[in-house]
């Protein structure tokens, strides 16, 4: 065992007494009692509730776990989004960073298509649709 001596903290003056409190008023509830409180509380954590102007309803758990996810997701898209961000400016137009440009080079053919083909296909259909209708 050593001797070593502690440094007095004012703060932590009141923990000893706050935990030897908490530790009598919880062995005074009855155990009946204390498992329906404990069980009243998990189903009030759990369970769901009537939120006003809302499609659904969300428990006091779906509401924390989305509020961190939404965190996480937030964090996570601008993260992302840094690297394509440009300040820079030239003739009333942001300046396209270097890394978006790298992307849209590589990507546009493939933009080029979902921008364009389906409206093409529309064209080469109607036009085959064209030459099938009878002459009168």
């Amino acid at each position: 065992m050593s001797n070593e001596i502690e440094k007095f903290d004012p703060s932590r003056l009141m923990d000893g007494v706050r935990d030897r409190i908490k530790a009598t008023f919880v062995s005074l509830i009855p155990e009946d009692q204390w498992e329906q409180m404990i069980k009243k509380e998990i189903d009030n954590f759990f369970g769901k509730k009537d939120y006003y102007r809302q499609n659904r309803d969300y428990t006091n758990f779906e509401n924390i776990c989305n509020k961190v996810f939404a965190e996480i997701c937030e964090n996570k898209v601008k993260e992302f989004l840094a690297a394509y961000t440009s300040n820079t400016w030239s003739n009333n137009a942001p300046i396209v960073s270097d890394d978006l440009k790298k992307m849209l080079i590589e990507k546009a053919p493939e933009i080029f298509l979902s921008i364009l083909g389906g409206a093409m296909q529309n064209v080469i259909n109607n036009m085959a649709a064209g030459f099938n209708r009878p002459v009168y």
